[in-house]
């Protein structure tokens, strides 16, 4: 499965989203319900899903839209 699509996924289910829900990369996650709580549970996911280790660094800025966490997976798993 293509990541972006495998993370668009674990968004909406963090975010609890009909699996329909349109939104765009740069839609504000914010406006999908993903508060502090939503986003260390969506780390935890992606960590699993992906095996990688998300940094303690990373914040909630980090996580404002599903192009940010596409960039940020990405350049993990590219590292």
């Amino acid at each position: 499965m293509d990541p972006s699509q495998q993370i668009r996924e674990l968004i909406i289910e963090v975010t609890k989203l009909e699996q329909d829900t349109p939104f765009s990369p740069d839609l504000p996650l914010s406006e999908l319900g993903l508060h502090s709580m939503r986003v260390v549970e969506l780390i935890v996911k992606l960590e699993t899903a992906f095996d990688i280790e998300i940094s303690d660094d990373v914040t909630v800025e980090d996580f404002q839209t599903l192009q940010h966490i596409i960039s940020l997976v990405e350049g993990i798993l590219n590292e």
